[in-house]
């Protein structure tokens, strides 16, 4: 939200997510929110359910393309080629961003299935709610999760973006 640049100074946002279709969060953070989107110059955001919730709370926003759509594949391809990864062996790559019991047995069930260690990336902002899974969570830099992903055999994802890179590869 950049609250913390002078109200005078020009603010622009492009292809933010409220990660929802409808705003979750209490009236309070609301209202801080409606008051720091107000101080921006332009508001852009990927889903046209974020540009319902500023049309709400009086904040002209429009859709537009997720970024990762927006570069040359040698952008990723540059980053790609600064891992330090040695992919040796079969594996499942997978990044759940809302993990559950349901979501843990598939990938359990595939992995045994297709006889591939499971490399399970975690959202780095809440590694806690991966506690009981059965196989280490890693932690990653993007060249080493974009190299995951374009070398996957099998990706399983509830992550948007983790969509997005395994269609751009």
């Amino acid at each position: 939200l950049l609250a913390f640049v002078q109200a005078a100074k020009r603010k622009i946002s492009y292809a933010t997510s409220f990660g929802w279709d409808y705003y979750t969060g209490n009236d309070d953070a609301k209202n801080r929110m409606k008051f720091y989107l107000n101080r921006f110059s332009a508001v852009s955001v990927r889903e046209t359910a974020g540009v319902d919730i500023c049309r709400d709370w009086n904040i002209n926003a429009t859709a537009v393309l997720d970024p990762v759509f927006l570069c040359q594949h040698s952008v990723f391809q540059d980053l790609i080629n600064r891992s330090t990864l040695q992919l040796t062996e079969n594996y499942l790559f997978a990044y759940i961003f809302w993990p559950d019991a349901k979501k843990k047995m598939a990938l359990k069930e595939l992995s045994k299935r297709l006889h591939s260690k499971i490399v399970c990336v975690a959202d780095a902002l809440d590694q806690n709610k991966y506690q009981g899974w059965d196989w280490d969570i890693k932690i990653l830099k993007i060249e080493d999760w974009l190299t995951y992903i374009k070398n996957a055999p099998m990706i399983v994802a509830d992550s948007f973006h983790a969509v997005c890179f395994s269609i751009i590869f």
